[in-house]
């Protein structure tokens, strides 16, 4: 399946998010990955939307895409989305995205001394194209063995759903969810094998 500008979230363990961080310390961070050039691309700035109820959050903008400690749904995670991307296989873009969310994630965890923690058994995957990807049966169905591709990557051997957020008025979204609760950093390694 074709597909561009595609966003991965993962969560914030329960409990773990109230530790005492706050907005500002996502905004610190994020300014001081920009300073030190912490991620292989083009850091620009940070936007805080943390006024927002349940929206954005804490934004760290790229020249491609952009990282936020989203607070969606009240549920805080770190999300990325590739804006400038040009269409290609869903399951090559998932993997990059996947790659730039859990990196991202380690560092933070890092950052904060474990004042925050990351859980790796729910991911959230969208498709921000509504022309490539609609939200129906069948993208879900083009979209299948790809998704399943990646989540075997993830999670192998591990009993691991992947359910369709079937509403035709929202983008195309999928649940990655298993019974493993790896760490972001096995995430990662998983992701790219050596």
């Amino acid at each position: 399946m074709e597909a561009h500008q595609v966003s991965a979230k993962l969560f914030v363990e329960a409990g773990r998010d109230g530790g005492g961080v706050a907005p500002m310390d996502f905004i610190n961070a994020f300014h001081d990955w920009i300073r030190t050039s912490a991620l292989d691309e083009l850091l620009i700035d940070v936007t805080d939307y943390s006024h927002v109820h349940h929206g954005p959050g804490v934004l760290l903008l790229t020249h491609e895409g952009q990282y936020g400690m989203d607070e969606a749904q009240g549920r805080l995670g770190m999300l990325y989305l590739r804006k400038r991307d040009e269409p290609g296989a869903l399951a090559d873009k998932l993997r990059e995205t996947l790659r730039r969310t859990f990196t991202a994630a380690r560092l933070l965890e890092q950052e904060l001394a474990g004042r925050i923690v990351f859980r790796g058994d729910e991911l959230l995957v969208r498709v921000h194209s509504r022309l490539l990807a609609p939200n129906d049966a069948a993208t879900r169905s083009a979209a299948r063995a790809e998704l399943d591709a990646v989540a075997a990557a993830l999670y192998a051997g591990v009993p691991t759903q992947v359910e369709h957020e079937v509403d035709p008025k929202q983008l195309f979204a999928v649940r990655l969810k298993s019974s493993e609760n790896p760490r972001v950093q096995t995430l990662l390694e998983r992701l790219t094998p050596a």
